[in-house]
């Protein structure tokens, strides 16, 4: 998800991709969607999408692709340990299943634009059967600033170095969400033991 990992994507999108219309859109959709398996680099793909369809069209499109890669995670994570054991190590899991089982979907949206965390946070998800609506709900509204910003960043002609900003921008937002959810639950957090496994 990196910006730096394939900006010449930017310059040179795939063939497909830059072909435009329903072609190119389901290139970019698919290739979000599929961010879960492969190693691709999502934020410049959001950059792309912006840069071929304008502001509103390609920030839907990344909105699209990004909420199908959550369910795509959600499913390989209700399928079993395999896919868990493959994007993590018992050590990283036990942290991470905590804090999902503390924060719920929050956790899920706080996590949707970081780099491997947002693939393993949907995993656990779907490990922990949290409902697919909220998980939807969740990654949807934790997608949405980053699909924005970068749709605007492919669409304005932003160069590399306002898109390394852009994406410094997008953890900074979501460290703020973070803060304000911690201090948030803080008060809540001895009672929310007994009122389900999802705040």
């Amino acid at each position: 998800m990196l910006v730096g990992a394939g900006v010449s994507w930017v310059e040179e999108p795939p063939a497909l991709l830059e072909r435009g219309g329903w072609v190119g859109a389901s290139v970019g959709v698919a290739l979000l969607a599929l961010d879960v398996l492969l190693p691709v680099p999502s934020s410049v793909v959001m950059v792309v999408l912006g840069k071929l369809y304008g502001f509103a069209p390609g920030a839907a499109l990344a909105l699209v692709g990004s909420v199908a890669s959550a369910a795509l995670a959600w499913g390989l994570g209700r399928r079993g340990e395999r896919w868990l054991a493959r994007a993590m190590g018992a050590e990283s899991r036990a942290a991470a299943d905590a804090w999902l089982a503390r924060h719920g979907a929050f956790a899920l949206a706080l996590t949707r634009p970081v780099p491997i965390l947002a693939e393993t946070f949907a995993l656990l998800a779907g490990a922990r059967g949290m409902p697919l609506g909220r998980v939807l709900l969740a990654a949807t509204l934790g997608i949405l600033p980053a699909a924005l910003l970068y749709a605007w960043a492919g669409s304005a002609g932003r160069s590399t170095v306002e898109e390394v900003l852009l994406f410094g921008l997008t953890l900074l937002v979501a460290g703020v969400l973070w803060f304000v959810g911690r201090r948030s639950s803080a008060p809540s957090s001895a009672g929310s033991k007994s009122g389900g496994p999802y705040p």
